[in-house]
């Protein structure tokens, strides 16, 4: 444990240090905390835990069970719910927090009951467990165990065992992730916060009675720029030198690669489609500059905007927790990480600076030369951090609006309010980018549920078709010309015969949901149905 600041009657605060799974990034050490704990009058607590191999190999035998890392996490925080008293704090009034794969990791402890009555509260920045990159799907120990030579070991594991610390650190490996091992997870993070099974019951209660905060930064897809210009062989990414076909080619096929994983090629295919018809400026299609920024669009969308929008709406709709969604796009003086000069906005982790309170002292650790407007935002996120630490509310006890000349409203599934945070002061909002959250929610884990063509030429749904869409009451909608362009050009691609679905829902959907009637009928028609809202709907091959 490092990184303990006192202020006298304060609460007690946990910060759960991020950034990175994988590697060495994000030790306790990168996150002083004398800035949020003066200005906000909390005991702030970072923690270090097991990262890369040491914290999350899981081999498929048992030996290794992973999630190494989580363990440490929940010790620490048990650490803090025993002796946080001793420093004037409360065991009964803990909030956790974190920062990208920090993010994730508070979101991950939320949903282990085993941390009941170690916290009450949660904020998880730019990343939650519900991202794609978050979790690995199945063990993965076994290509390391290749690299280091004991695939054909009597005992593999102990052949691992033998070989020194510096010997077992490897930074060709990047996929260090915490497992579903049906201990510290009992299923998925997507199925403990949307299912319904007796075995992630107390999961899913845990994780309901808690208050969260969840947000992102507009540019936080940028993240992965620097990745992409290695793998583009670009030299300069501050200059716009990408292309049409590299965006086609290489940014949309890693996107479905990383995020989405399709189970065939014609899947894939029709998604591809679907990407480049949403991100695509089609008055400047070739246009290196607006290629570029579809591409932080889509990979913010994919990485870190749908996992916090799906995190809210899973965590309100449990009804018990009071929840919170905001954004910031503020544009900094100095970036956390290394940042194209073109990008005006908060790329990732530049909220470390401003709920940390860097503008607001000078430290050893502290540099960058802040404006009174960045000052302002400190202080008024600091203030709304520690409130909701406090009291749950970030509105209350301290009057934020001195400093954002806002209220944070409380998200829920109707308003789906949330905040943005701008140099200005703070702005409410309201289904945030509402139609690409609807892509990442609805369309493409419906595409994604399709089963192979068969052989009379329809196409089949999973039993779950229905749930790819949500609530049929009024959570679709995607616009006129959305569904209307959509069937126009992919519809021998979307034929969808939904055996399990009434066939006349599908009329509803079109006719209901915010289409056109125009657009309906062509939408049908184009997808082999025929028929009227009062009939059993005919379907041609």
């Amino acid at each position: 444990m490092c990184g303990l600041y006192h202020s006298s009657d304060a609460r007690g605060t946990y910060f759960r240090s991020g950034r990175d799974t994988d590697s060495g990034q994000g030790a306790a050490s990168d996150y002083p905390g004398e800035g949020i704990s003066a200005f906000g009058n909390v005991i702030v607590v970072t923690v270090n835990y097991r990262l890369g191999m040491f914290g999350f190999i899981q081999s498929a035998d048992g030996k290794l069970p992973g999630n190494q890392g989580l363990w440490d996490q929940h010790l620490g925080i048990k650490w803090v719910h025993d002796n946080i008293q001793a420093l004037t704090g409360n065991p009964n009034d803990v909030t956790i927090f974190g920062e990208s794969a920090g993010g994730a990791s508070v979101v991950f402890q939320s949903l282990y009951p085993g941390n009941q009555g170690y916290f009450q509260r949660v904020i998880a920045q730019s990343g939650s467990a519900l991202a794609g990159w978050s979790v690995q799907p199945s063990p993965n120990a076994n290509p390391f165990i290749s690299k280091k030579g004991c695939e054909r070991a009597p005992d593999p594991v102990e052949c691992l065992r033998a070989l020194t610390p510096r010997q077992l650190q490897d930074d060709e490996f990047s996929f260090w992730k915490p497992v579903v091992d049906r201990d510290f997870l009992k299923a998925s993070p997507h199925e403990i916060v949307f299912g319904n099974d007796s075995q992630t019951h107390n999961a899913r209660n845990f994780f309901a009675s808690l208050d969260l905060i969840v947000g992102m930064n507009n540019f936080d897809g940028a993240l992965n720029l620097f990745g992409l210009s290695f793998t583009l062989n670009l030299t300069d990414i501050n200059t716009f030198n990408l292309t049409r076909e590299q965006f086609t080619g290489i940014i949309i096929s890693n996107t479905i690669s990383n995020a989405i994983k399709p189970k065939n090629d014609n899947i894939a295919a029709i998604i591809g489609n679907l990407l480049d018809f949403e991100y695509t400026d089609w008055e400047h299609p070739n246009d290196s500059a607006t290629l570029w920024f579809s591409t932080i669009n889509m990979s913010s969308d994919s990485g870190f905007f749908y996992p916090a929008v799906s995190t809210v709406k899973g965590h309100a709709a449990l009804r018990k927790g009071k929840t919170y969604l905001y954004e910031l796009s503020a544009v900094p003086t100095t970036h956390i990480l290394p940042t194209p000069n073109w990008i005006q906005g908060s790329n990732h982790a530049d909220d470390i600076q401003y709920v940390f309170g860097y503008p607001l002292y000078a430290g050893p650790r502290i540099t960058g030369n802040y404006t009174e407007e960045e000052r302002r935002l400190a202080r008024g996120m600091v203030t709304m951090w520690t409130n909701f630490a406090k009291s749950g509310d970030p509105n209350k006890p301290s009057d934020a609006r001195r400093f954002t000349n806002a209220t944070w409203a409380e998200y829920d599934l109707n308003s789906q309010s949330f905040l943005q945070f701008t140099n200005q002061g703070a702005l409410p909002g309201f289904r945030f980018q509402a139609r690409r959250m609807q892509l990442w929610s609805h369309l493409i884990p419906t595409i994604v549920q399709i089963e192979t063509p068969q052989a009379h030429g329809t196409v089949t749904a999973h039993d779950e078709y229905q749930a790819g869409f949500g609530d049929m009451n009024g959570d679709f909608w995607l616009g006129n010309e959305y569904i209307y362009q959509l069937t126009k050009f992919y519809s021998h691609q979307l034929r969808i015969y939904m055996e399990t679905f009434e066939r006349k829902k599908v009329y509803a959907m079109y006719n209901e949901f915010g289409v056109s009637s125009e657009a309906g009928k062509y939408a049908l028609k184009a997808g082999g149905y025929s028929g009227d809202a009062d009939d059993k709907l005919a379907y041609h091959n």
